[in-house]
């Protein structure tokens, strides 16, 4: 009788055992394995990325903001789990100046930091500072409208092994400005 008991009792642990794995196995699958192979995913159209912006409650460009070809727009996502919430846009796309293609790409981002120093100031528009940084990689200008929680950058790049010539900085501080002008 004890052994019948015995093995009764085995039994009972191995399938609870079996059913905690297969819990945590099923957990793992459903709400932990990455559905997003990363924390930016295309957007369909310009119209898709349109309503993700409004839907956030931030401002999104008219399409035709820049002169570019090749546009491509994106959403940012909080995770690459199955319940990731978009968190800001990007826009891209490819300007070409005196011969040469630029990247440029235009992105609202959630601020996570705040920032102590800022770069040096281009100007106030609107009431609204828009800040400057330049290197030989590229330009961006960027601001934050007071209270709210998103970063808008435009910038541009420079192509691959090369420097931007000083008439193509030129160039894309008044276009990226007015792009900012036009937000």
């Amino acid at each position: 009788m004890k052994r019948k008991n015995g093995k009764k009792v085995r039994k009972i642990v191995l399938l609870v055992i079996l059913a905690v794995v297969a819990g945590v196995v099923l957990y793992d699958l459903v709400f932990c394995w990455p559905v997003h192979p990363s924390l930016q995913k295309p957007a369909e159209s310009y119209e898709q990325l349109s309503q993700t912006a409004e839907k956030l409650g931030v401002l999104a460009p008219p399409e035709d903001i820049l002169p570019w070809k090749q546009e491509e727009y994106s959403i940012y996502l909080s995770s690459t789990g199955r319940f990731a919430r978009p968190t800001g846009w990007d826009m891209a796309g490819k300007v070409i100046y005196d011969g040469t293609t630029y990247p440029v790409y235009i992105l609202a981002l959630r601020n996570t930091e705040k920032r102590q120093e800022y770069p040096p100031l281009r100007e106030n528009y609107k009431h609204v500072p828009i800040y400057r940084e330049c290197s030989e990689d590229g330009l961006r200008l960027f601001f934050v409208i007071d209270g709210h929680s998103y970063t808008y950058s435009v910038g541009m790049m420079a192509p691959p092994e090369e420097t931007i010539p000083p008439d193509a900085v030129d160039y894309f501080d008044g276009l990226l400005l007015e792009a900012c002008h036009s937000q």
